[in-house]
């Protein structure tokens, strides 16, 4: 079942499956229905570097590569730009795609197939005409009237 005018409502991070994979859940709601809906995509959340390798970031935090499903969507889907600190800064910037509308397929009801996740593109366009001026312009400066009248 097609759902359209998907909002993005925020985001967690778990562990999921049996192989406790690192992903991050993606929280949606129909604008039409107010039903919430999710997809999960496949992120790490452990640390790369330091005496602490290995340990899972704190709070949110997130990492990807270019080869993540993730990363396919952000920047094909969304067209949004990578964050500008690098693939280690999602978590910051993930407020973007609460401008966005999405539309996606759901085979149970509540969670989205990934695959089916686009971006819907208004069907409005902007208004892009100007306001005209009540005054029309003046077309030459006093600069070169005659200075005998004063």
């Amino acid at each position: 079942m097609l759902i359209k005018n998907l909002k993005y409502d925020g985001y967690d991070i778990g562990s999921y499956g049996e192989s406790r994979a690192d992903g991050i859940t993606l929280h949606f709601f129909s604008e039409d229905t107010s039903l919430q809906y999710y997809t999960i995509f496949n992120v790490n959340r452990t640390k790369q570097r330091g005496p602490s390798k290995g340990s899972k970031l704190t709070g949110k935090r997130f990492w990807i590569t270019k080869r993540f499903a993730f990363y396919q969507f952000w920047h094909q889907t969304c067209g949004l730009p990578a964050p500008s600190k690098g693939l280690t800064s999602f978590h910051d910037c993930m407020g973007k795609l609460k401008s966005l509308t999405f539309q996606a397929e759901t085979d149970d009801g509540k969670r989205l197939v990934t695959k089916t996740i686009e971006s819907m593109r208004p069907d409005k366009t902007p208004i892009t005409t100007r306001q005209l001026p009540d005054k029309a312009p003046i077309i030459f400066p006093d600069k070169e009237a005659d200075k005998s009248e004063a």
